[in-house]
């Protein structure tokens, strides 16, 4: 353990990166090392870093002879780089992590699972990057120390708090008061900024340079203790030989009995795709303008489109709906009542009244105090019976399953709809696997619409305006007051809709075609054919965005209040999109809905790969 907890102070000296990830090239390797791959020129800040891990057959580049070193590593990469610098045994292959099962980091994360930051969903998304955050919990968490009483005033030193998670704060503050990490000169933490292969190059170098006495494992015990993966290039068992780099790549590679040729590198590309958060998604996603929404389980979460961070904002595991009524019922209660008189004697006849004896009496009462009959009156107790009226829970239904959320923007709310699975009523037995169906606000916690037990799944299309929507129920599609819940008519309606204004348009992705509804004739005009069956469509404001997936794989914005139509500069092929992920784009696994963060930025689910991903400028 003296082992591991040396290796780790060593990485906490490296972790404050500057923008320009500042190195302190005093203890920089001294070696001359040749170059290795042609996307590392001599001159690159993390040149002998890379160069000596090499060397030691730590690191390894790519099949075409490049080290990308730009690239993010991943959470799954990042614990490979735990395990090789900490020298921890690889022999477990258990599944902990319910989305790690087939993975090839799986052994890798099964021996740092101690010090990783996983998530409350069990699972660890080993294809996301690794940010800041995540490193810094590895840190504490390696180094054993107590979180139970944090002085979050160490926290007061960033301007940027909000860019760590609030479960992790207490991490950071815990590192930063032991000196394991620090924030920027601008005085932020960036909690969610990722780490590059350089930069993890140069990490893992510090692990190996302090000499015998801090070194976790020497070079031939790490080469040696790793299973080989093909999809990580970081640490194989055997680095696959690479070409030595010319000082300017040709275009055509002359023969080499290399085993790899180096090739021309590539140019930056103008547009990355990436991953940005994992979630399994069953049902369609909603995005208000700042955060995406989506149901995965039984909870709503939230998901920041710029920093990927997730959120659980609703769990509706303990969610109920009591129904009531109002019962008579006979209640008995004890009452306090007068005594009544017992009477006189009927056959005890009434003394004549002299007038000289009253006057006399009274003049011999005068001046005291006469008794006042009622105060001397006696009370008895009995009983009496009489009917009340009271309220009382009838129906309990419990085991609510979300199938949908979906944003109001005219009310600045979130939508949630569902069924109950269990009901239960007075004096009848339990019920389970019903499907009573209730939709609720869940930004004011109360309930929106009660649909009760219905022969398909109802589901909001779309707001119109604040008190209307358009609500599919069995099997047909109706406009609706919000308000009253009263149908106004039905409509004929296939695919998706979006209003803007006082403008209901449908998106018929079977036919390609954009639709506008005309509310005096009750129908829908075609107004405009995207260019092919494969679109992903968006709305932001005004704009109406579609991406071609199929064909030109381009990205153009329609203006709805003109009939305006301008091609993006964003194009996925191959020549002006990098896919950073190395996940491949297949039209048949990317869901329908586009989500437009702004011209240059869009947000997208893909199926295959169980992960909301973006289109970014590089």
């Amino acid at each position: 353990m003296k082992k591991i907890i040396s290796l780790f102070m060593i990485l906490a000296m490296c972790m404050s990166f500057t923008p320009a990830f500042a190195v302190d090239t005093s203890v920089a390797p001294q070696k001359d090392y040749r170059q290795t791959f042609w996307d590392v020129s001599k001159d690159h800040w993390a040149f002998s870093y890379i160069g000596e891990l090499v060397d030691k057959g730590v690191l390894a580049g790519y099949e075409d002879g490049s080290f990308r070193p730009e690239n993010t590593v991943t959470r799954a990469e990042w614990a490979k780089i735990m395990v090789l610098a900490a020298g921890l045994p690889v022999t477990d292959n258990n599944v902990y992590f319910r989305d790690m099962s087939g993975h090839w980091a799986n052994m890798y994360v099964n021996a740092a699972k101690d010090y990783l930051a996983a998530y409350t969903d069990n699972t660890y998304r080993p294809d996301q990057a690794a940010v800041r955050e995540d490193v810094t919990v590895s840190m504490v968490k390696l180094k054993g120390y107590d979180i139970g009483n944090v002085d979050y005033s160490y926290l007061n030193s960033f301007s940027d708090t909000n860019s760590i998670s609030n479960s992790l704060k207490a991490y950071v503050a815990v590192a930063v008061e032991k000196g394991l990490i620090d924030g920027f000169e601008d005085g932020t933490f960036r909690g969610q900024n990722t780490l590059t292969r350089a930069e993890a190059a140069a990490l893992l170098w510090r692990a190996f340079q302090y000499g015998n006495d801090n070194k976790v494992a020497d070079s031939s015990d790490t080469a040696s203790a790793v299973t080989a993966s093909p999809s990580s290039p970081i640490a194989t068992k055997q680095p696959q030989p690479t070409p030595k780099a010319t000082s300017k790549p040709q275009n055509t590679p002359k023969p080499s009995s290399s085993p790899v040729q180096a090739i021309k590198p590539e140019e930056e590309k103008p547009y990355v795709i990436d991953t940005l958060a994992q979630a399994d998604l069953k049902y369609d996603f909603t995005y208000d303008g700042d955060l995406i929404y989506y149901i995965e389980g039984n909870d709503i979460y939230s998901l920041d489109p710029y920093s990927g961070d997730t959120d659980v904002i609703y769990d509706t595991s303990d969610l109920i709906l009591e129904k009531t009524k109002l019962q008579e019922k006979e209640v008995t209660k004890t009452v306090s009542v007068p005594k009544e008189d017992e009477g006189t004697d009927a056959q005890e006849t009434e003394k004549p009244t002299d007038p000289e004896e009253d006057t006399a009496e009274d003049e011999t009462s005068s001046g005291e105090e006469t008794v006042n009959s009622e105060d001397a009156q006696e009370f008895v107790t009995e009983e009496v019976t009489e009917t009340v009226t009271e309220e009382v829970v009838d129906e309990r239904y419990s085991d609510y399953v979300p199938t949908q959320v979906i944003y109001d923007e005219y009310n600045d709310r979130l939508i949630m709809t569902g069924y109950f699975r269990s009901k239960e009523k007075l004096f009848e037995t339990p019920q389970n696997d019903i499907q009573y169906y209730v939709s609720y606000d869940i930004s004011n916690d109360e309930v929106f619409w009660e649909f009760g037990r219905v022969n398909d799944t109802p589901e909001f299309k779309c707001f119109l305006s604040t008190d209307k929507a358009i609500l599919y129920l069995e099997w047909s599609n109706y406009i609706v007051n919000t308000d009253t819940k009263d149908i106004i008519n039905r409509i004929t309606l296939y695919g998706r809709c979006v209003s803007v204004g006082n403008d209901l348009y449908y998106i018929n992705s079977g036919s390609a075609d954009l639709g506008k509804y005309d509310f005096s004739s009750g129908s829908f005009d075609d107004i405009f054919e995207f260019p092919s069956y494969s679109c992903c469509v968006g709305l932001n404001g005004n704009d109406l965005y579609y991406w071609d997936k199929g064909s030109t794989k381009k990205i153009w914005k329609l203006d709805l209040s003109s009939g305006q139509t301008s091609e993006l500069s964003i194009n996925t092929n191959d020549e002006d999109c990098d896919v950073l992920d190395m996940t491949s784009i297949n039209s048949n696994n990317i869901w329908d809905e586009l989500i437009p963060i702004s011209d240059s930025m869009f947000v997208f689910y893909d199926d295959a790969a169980n992960a909301f991903r973006t289109i970014s400028e590089s």
